[in-house]
């Protein structure tokens, strides 16, 4: 129980509005006074690195960001990197997110058309080979037709997303000093 003597005392450490709002500035803002993109808040960045809200109830989401950014490697995920610094700003934040937004379209309508073609492009070749082959060899004909499908065409569709957006990046990382491994050798 909190006496009345220490009443005053505590009224004025706790409630003074000047200091509140400086605490609440310095929490959201960098040494420059920009905003920060703050990702860790993000519903997104919860459902995927902190579905079962653990980190949540312990307050550490934005250790989980740091430890999310140390885990990408730059030569092959710098936008994510990028896109996870602790000191992302929020206009550089929603700059990356359009982008993303962009490509992921770009993405899913490249892969809807892989999808129909190899789907419209099999049963031809199948009838085909399976006139000259035993119904195993058409079995393993189709296990292979899959496996071009899953392995081939889709990873291409994947990895072209994954330069697109990491070309798309490169600015960035330059202004945050984000290198990638063979840069730490020069």
């Amino acid at each position: 129980m909190i006496s009345p003597q220490d009443v005053p005392i505590i009224q004025d450490r706790i409630y003074d509005s000047e200091k509140l709002a400086n605490a609440l500035v310095n929490h959201i803002t960098n040494e420059k006074g920009e905003i920060l993109a703050r990702v860790w808040e993000n519903k997104g960045f919860q459902e995927i690195y902190d579905y079962k809200g653990v980190e949540l109830t312990r307050r550490r989401l934005k250790r989980k960001q740091e430890q999310v950014f140390n885990r990408f490697d730059a030569s092959t995920h710098l936008f994510q990197k990028v896109y996870y610094n602790p000191e992302l700003l929020a206009q550089d934040e929603v700059q990356l997110r359009e982008t993303f937004i962009k490509y992921n379209n770009i993405h899913d309508q490249t892969q809807n058309f892989l999808r129909g073609a190899f789907f419209l492009g099999y049963w031809p070749l199948t009838y085909v080979v399976a006139r000259k082959i035993s119904p195993a060899g058409v079995f393993l004909y189709s296990l292979a037709y899959l496996g071009a499908y899953k392995y081939g065409a889709k990873a291409f569709a994947l990895g072209t997303l994954q330069g697109n957006l990491n070309r798309h990046a490169e600015d960035l990382a330059k202004k945050y000093g984000i290198k990638k491994p063979d840069e730490y050798a020069q």
